[in-house]
């Protein structure tokens, strides 16, 4: 796979024309892009693999743009927040210094309390 993220994305904002907020994946969520893309690649195509992923680091900037945007999931983590990318959740915490630190992106049928319970 030649797309890769880094831990830490510095993602410019179209509005501003600056760096929007610090947005970190966590390990979990840059093995859940990982497979996202290899079964999309598996699946269909690399350049649908390649479309679908940009597609998901679009929603990821737009989280950094408006962290608070997503909405509160409450139960067993209520500190989480969520948006959704196609047929995926990324679940992600807005920490009061400005970082956002997305914890999964999972797929819309999945367990996603189960998946949540033990994130890290």
């Amino acid at each position: 796979m030649f797309l890769s993220i880094p831990k830490r994305l510095w993602l410019p904002s179209a509005r501003r024309g600056n760096a929007v907020a610090n947005v970190r994946l966590r390990p979990s969520a840059e093995q859940d892009f990982v497979k996202i893309g290899d079964y999309t690649r598996e699946t269909w195509s690399e350049e649908q693999a390649q479309i679908y992923l940009h597609k998901l680091l679009q929603t990821i900037r737009q989280i950094g743009e408006r962290p608070l945007s997503g909405r509160l999931l409450g139960g067993v983590r209520a500190e989480y927040r969520s948006r959704r990318s196609g047929s995926h959740l990324i679940f992600y915490v807005a920490k009061p210094d400005g970082l956002v630190e997305v914890v999964r992106i999972l797929h819309e049928k999945v367990d996603i309390r189960r998946q949540l319970q033990d994130p890290e």
